[in-house]
């Protein structure tokens, strides 16, 4: 778990980067604050510590700008304001946006299943790069797979619990395909935002690019853990007889396969291309190491997926 300090830091970049770039008041990110907040945030007001311009967004269909939230701590005193983020931080009902009824709430604390949705995320989700007919920017996520019982009983629900927001789940028949596919989506602003900031999940074309984010890389080799049982949930499959990835990015390779080395797991890497004309990064376990793994995650952080679990002991079993 994140301890008060980065907690703190959390929020701070959070409203940091809002306020870069949140320039039209329509889209602001905004708060719903709990009594707590309201009552601090009066005090400050009745201590001259606030100036009385801003109590007009106390009245404002209880939603609060996070821009303005940083403007106002920014102005007081630099020993006060890691008090004042934390505080705040931890006295609001949830996070919105003026153009959008949602209410979502926003993970305080890194854990091993958050760490398991990045990985599915990364996986098989996108954050497409779209906009309205009006010109302004859509903040959507989907994710789709081919397994029914994935989308709604895993992701869906793990979803929900971390952002209080259940998606739209769709099933879409493939041309030529015997089998459909269910897509999963939701649209809102601040959870687009976050996985942004933190997560290095952007808007548009990734899987070239994409890579373990900074916040994990840095985290100890078992901390990263559930978000590579995440991503091999999704990504992985069928590979020579055995278990593994084809990537269309070196870097999201390379950074998982170094994960389960310093795991002490080794892995047969290789090249190719994909269709003919796409670079493609592989990565597979022999049938020894894949049986050594299968033992350590039902110890540490076990698959969710239940083809990949089906899959996997088979191979052993055999």
């Amino acid at each position: 778990m994140l301890n008060d300090k980065t907690i703190g830091k959390y929020f701070n970049l959070l409203l940091l980067h809002v306020s870069e770039r949140d320039v039209n008041k329509r889209s602001w990110v905004v708060v719903i604050p709990n009594k707590k907040f309201i009552r601090k945030f009066k005090d400050l007001l009745k201590d001259g510590k606030i100036n009385e311009n801003y109590s007009r967004y106390l009245s404002h269909k209880n939603k609060f700008p996070l821009v303005v939230l940083k403007e106002i701590i920014d102005k007081q005193n630099p020993r006060e304001q890691k008090e004042l983020y934390l505080f705040f931080m931890k006295n609001v009902l949830g996070f919105s946006s003026n153009s959008s009824k949602k209410i979502v709430k926003i993970p305080l604390i890194v854990t091993p299943d958050l760490l398991y949705l990045m990985g599915v995320l990364i996986g098989d989700g996108c954050v497409p790069n779209s906009r309205s007919t009006k010109g302004s920017k859509i903040y959507r996520l989907s994710i789709e797979k081919g397994n029914e019982y994935f989308i709604k009983e895993v992701w869906d629900k793990m979803f929900f619990r971390f952002f209080n927001v259940k998606g739209v789940i769709s099933k879409r028949d493939r041309d030529n395909k015997p089998n459909p596919t269910w897509e999963w989506t939701t649209a809102s602003k601040p959870i687009v935002t976050f996985f942004d900031i933190f997560f290095e999940i952007s808007r548009g074309s990734k899987s070239h690019k994409i890579r373990i984010p900074e916040l994990i890389r840095k985290m100890s080799p078992p901390e990263r853990l559930p978000f590579i049982i995440g991503l091999m949930d999704t990504d992985w499959g069928h590979h020579g007889g055995t278990f593994g990835t084809g990537v269309s990015s070196k870097e999201l390779r390379d950074d998982t396969v170094k994960t389960l080395k310093e795991l002490n797991f080794s892995l047969n890497q290789y090249e190719g291309i994909l269709n003919n004309k796409f670079p493609a990064y592989y990565a597979r376990f022999n049938k020894q190491e894949l049986k050594r793994f299968w033992n350590f995650i039902n110890e540490e952080y076990m698959l969710k997926n239940p083809k990949r679990i089906n899959f996997i002991k088979s191979l052993i079993n055999k």
